[in-house]
């Protein structure tokens, strides 16, 4: 059974299943027609899934934020409607083929501290340099118990464990027996972000540069940061962009090396139009325009993620 609990803890919503390659398609695409699309009597069917997995789909394309709640309930049932980030990525690149799109995914779970508390708490609590499940069961519980959470299910947080491994973790380098199902990779497995250790008996998420994160996504992520502070700061500190929750150093996984490397080449790309950087007596500040985050990512997908404008 799932368990959700109050602010700011949800767990095992997911129906033990990991986000699947074309299920974000498939639910968007539906709620697009009818923000009931997901509640609906016999909508595992229309879909082509068992009725967990639609239960699991509703809570993956809320959970990453690609999707809102459009109204009251009607009859017990949430309407969602697409929301901005959704509707630009279903606009522009509808089956998730650019791996802009999935970048975007992983941000809305990696900061939803309410709708995923396992990811957010992974990505922006957790500084373990190696860690094992049961490292992450454990480490879960007392962050549980400090925000005052302490009658969590143990078997609760073990199944958020398992799926959040292997929502980054590629089937090839998972350790155990699974079933052939659940041994599918998860398309956000393709960023990179999480690796075995040697001996396979505990992993590490990958710090540093990564290939497909283009500058116009650390921009978004940037920008998007910077909207998440009280007041939305005209400038903010390098070190908050690398440490502080939800910001771009903790989500991509960047070191402070290259974190300041992709947001030159982001103000390069912009011709400063999003923001600049600056460093002074051993000082560095992003300096922030007024700037939408989402006409950032609309300019990626306009752009093919060019680095010329």
């Amino acid at each position: 059974m799932a368990t959700t609990l109050s602010a700011p803890i949800t767990i095992a919503r997911h129906e033990t299943f990991h986000l699947r390659d074309g299920w974000l398609t498939k639910g968007l695409a539906a709620l697009e027609a009818e923000p009931l699309a997901l509640s609906l009597r016999g909508a595992h069917n229309r879909l082509g899934v068992g009725k967990n997995m639609l239960t699991s789909i509703r809570y993956w394309v809320q959970a990453a934020g690609l999707v809102e709640p459009d109204g009251k309930r009607i009859g017990g049932r949430l309407p969602l409607r697409l929301s901005r980030v959704g509707r630009t990525i279903t606009e522009s690149d509808q089956y998730f083929e650019d791996m802009a799109s999935l970048w975007v995914t992983h941000l809305g779970l990696a900061s939803n501290k309410t709708l995923a508390t396992m990811w957010y708490w992974a990505f922006n609590e957790l500084d373990e340099p190696t860690f094992s499940e049961t490292d992450l069961v454990e480490g879960f519980a007392k962050y549980a118990t400090s925000v005052g959470k302490s009658e969590l299910n143990e078997r609760s947080i073990k199944k958020d464990v398992s799926v959040f491994v292997r929502t980054y973790l590629r089937a090839e380098s998972q350790s155990g027996i699974a079933a052939l199902e659940d041994r599918l990779d998860c398309p956000l497995a393709a960023l990179g972000l999480l690796d075995q250790t040697r001996g396979r008996q505990s992993m590490a998420f990958r710090v540093g540069a990564k290939e497909s994160l283009l500058p116009a996504l650390v921009a978004y992520g940037a920008l998007r940061f910077r909207d998440s502070i009280a007041g939305v700061p005209e400038v903010v500190s390098l070190d908050d962009l690398r440490w502080a929750p939800r910001s771009p150093g903790r989500l991509f996984q960047l070191d402070s090396r290259s974190l300041v490397e992709a947001l030159q080449d982001a103000e390069e790309v912009a011709e400063g139009r999003w923001f600049r950087v600056s460093r002074t007596a051993g000082l560095g500040n992003v300096h922030f325009n007024t700037i939408d985050p989402i006409d950032v990512l609309k300019w990626h997908y306009l752009n093919d993620g060019s680095k010329e404008l």
